[in-house]
């Protein structure tokens, strides 16, 4: 009898949190019309609707910006993240927390912005002072924002007109692969890029822009330096609100990290770039990028405004 009384007792409160919510609001930004973002991501969208036994409704956001504020608003309970974005959004309002992050097929789960020069030809930072370095876009993470930010703390200036000797000439290439072709070229003295830093190191480590660097110029890996490298940059994160039940989030973290296994086609709808399956992440790891987000905030922050970034 006591035993019956404990299950009784029991199951209406593991499933309490289903009849609080009633449904949940995953947020997506999407780079098409919202019906084909929509119609790309169902099956994702219908698998964690059955695992959930809950309404799922996707809720399709143009850039970041628009994510983190629905994110803040309480608009979504539920976000796809670039890992820049998932910072910014913790540096605003520490409103919700990172669950999973998919793992590349080569299993490095962290990559790492550097700095790459001819080994020939410079040998420190203070040596580059006044030379010129390509990058991709400004948009670029790895190639652009974290290497600018985090060497002008080490003294460098840059400018994309420099006005002083010392000043780092910037050169904008328009593509990862055209800032490749500058640098292989000697247009330019140095190309911001990224690495995983593991793996075979004379085949330019497991992927990045070394292994870019020597399959396209036959050069050895020697002959080129990495001058700088930043701090660990984990995968995209699915993050979830902290409102949210922990029942709730539990099961979202355990239906992710069997995903792939289960529904190959549900993983394939949202991680179409990482094949390894989904691991557990937590904001810990994404501490280095918080810290930037949160020193680009300071000023404005200090002014009364606000900034973002669309990661």
């Amino acid at each position: 009898m006591t035993i019956l009384l404990v299950i009784f007792l029991a199951s209406p409160s593991g499933a309490q949190w289903r009849d609080e919510l009633k449904s949940i609001n995953i947020g997506i930004v999407g780079d098409r019309k919202p019906a084909i973002t929509r119609r790309y991501i169902e099956p994702f969208r219908q698998a964690l609707e059955d695992d959930l036994q809950i309404t799922v409704k996707a809720v399709i956001s143009k850039n970041f910006s628009s994510m983190i504020n629905a994110q803040i608003n309480g608009r979504i309970d539920y976000g796809i993240y670039s890992a820049s974005a998932f910072a910014n959004l913790w540096a605003k309002c520490k409103c919700a927390e990172p669950v999973a992050a998919a793992n590349p097929a080569g299993g490095a789960r962290q990559f790492f912005s550097i700095l790459i020069v001819d080994q020939a030809r410079i040998n420190s930072l203070e040596e580059f002072a006044g030379k010129r370095v390509t990058y991709s876009t400004e948009k670029s993470l790895t190639g652009y924002i974290v290497p600018t930010r985090e060497l002008q703390k080490q003294g460098l200036v840059f400018s994309k007109k420099p006005e002083a000797a010392n000043d780092v000439g910037l050169v904008a290439a328009g593509s990862a692969e055209k800032a490749v072709d500058l640098f292989l070229d000697g247009e330019v003295d140095g190309l911001f890029g990224w690495s995983t830093m593991s793996g075979q190191a004379s085949n330019g480590y497991s992927a990045g822009t070394l292994v870019d660097l020597i399959q396209k110029s036959g050069r050895n890996i020697a002959e080129f330096a990495i001058l700088w490298k930043s701090g660990p940059i984990p995968g995209s994160p699915h993050v979830v609100s902290n409102k949210l039940p922990d029942q709730a989030k539990e099961k979202i973290e355990q239906f992710l990290l069997q995903l792939n296994r289960k529904n190959p086609a549900a993983y394939d709808a949202v991680e179409n770039f990482s094949d390894g399956g989904f691991y557990k992440v937590s904001q810990a790891d994404y501490q280095y990028l918080i810290d930037l987000a949160s020193e680009s905030r300071r000023p404005a922050d200090k002014a009364g405004q606000s900034t973002s970034n669309d990661g």
